[in-house]
């Protein structure tokens, strides 16, 4: 895995780069894949945001500030207009081994919003539930209770903290837990390594809690 780049909304010392040739920009369907997955993983402002970057999603440094560098691989690996970018490891970054390229039905098999809930007299995707103002945690939380059976309405409203207890990771599982990630481990790894649950995992690396260290 590459190393992790920090997360959040782009900003002055977020890569800007366009190096592309004349010709290719906006108009190109692989441009609009390439600048798709550094907004969803780089801003914050991106409703999607949180399913991405906000999980610690990244792309490969040679992706990120070069499109070419993109195309050439895309071109190179299968890329066609009826197929679209998959990573094959829902936990893993958009890079060049853990990419490929699928059908729009094959995605949306695979796809995390597939998971549905029943709450307040509505049915979504647990992934649209986590945007729901509504909701009091992220998805890796709210996916993770609603596997285990809670009640949609409970997990959906009731808060991490009171759902998690942190009481037992001292300073070093936190440091641990966070190298970890940047290491490009998995959640479900790290949870079973420091002995707590995925939903805890996730809330520490985006420092939703413990942010003090």
């Amino acid at each position: 895995m590459s190393e992790k780049r920090d997360r959040g909304r782009l900003n002055d010392d977020a890569p800007k780069h366009r190096n592309f040739k004349h010709g290719e920009g906006t108009k190109d369907r692989l441009y609009r894949i390439w600048s798709g997955m550094k907004t969803r993983c780089y801003n914050d402002n991106e409703p999607a945001y949180p399913r991405y970057g906000g999980r610690g999603i990244t792309i490969h440094e040679s992706w990120l500030t070069d499109y070419v560098a993109f195309k050439s691989w895309a071109l190179s690996n299968g890329y066609s207009n009826e197929l679209t970018i998959d990573r094959i490891d829902n936990d893993g970054n958009y890079e060049p081994g853990n990419c490929r390229w699928i059908t729009r039905k094959e995605q949306n098999r695979n796809r995390r919003s597939n998971v549905m809930a029943t709450a307040f007299g509505e049915t979504k995707s647990v992934a649209e539930w986590a945007d729901d103002p509504r909701c009091c945690v992220d998805y890796e939380c709210l996916i993770e209770r609603i596997r285990y059976g809670h009640d949609p309405e409970t997990a959906i409203t009731k808060p991490s903290t009171s759902y998690a207890n942190f009481g037992t990771l001292g300073k070093d599982a936190i440091l641990g837990i966070r190298q970890r990630r940047q290491e490009g481990h998995l959640l479900k790894t790290i949870a079973v390594e420091f002995n707590t649950t995925i939903c805890n995992v996730c809330m520490i690396v985006n420092r939703k809690t413990w942010r003090h260290i």
